[in-house]
């Protein structure tokens, strides 16, 4: 499961809810896949969790 799912789904209702700001959320957009991609490389706090239990 995607952890950024959220924030792109509000961020496109909003497009879809103010269509004279595409532009500007076209640069949201851009960012907020940028974000959801770095948070998807990110390990999950239990694998950090479980990491440190072995050290």
């Amino acid at each position: 499961m995607r952890k950024g799912n959220r924030l792109q789904t509000k961020l496109l209702q909003f497009s879809y809810d103010h269509p004279k700001l595409e532009k500007e959320m076209k640069k949201l957009r851009i960012s907020a896949d940028e974000l959801c991609k770095t948070l998807d490389n990110l390990p999950s706090k239990a694998f950090k969790a479980q990491k440190n239990k072995k050290n």
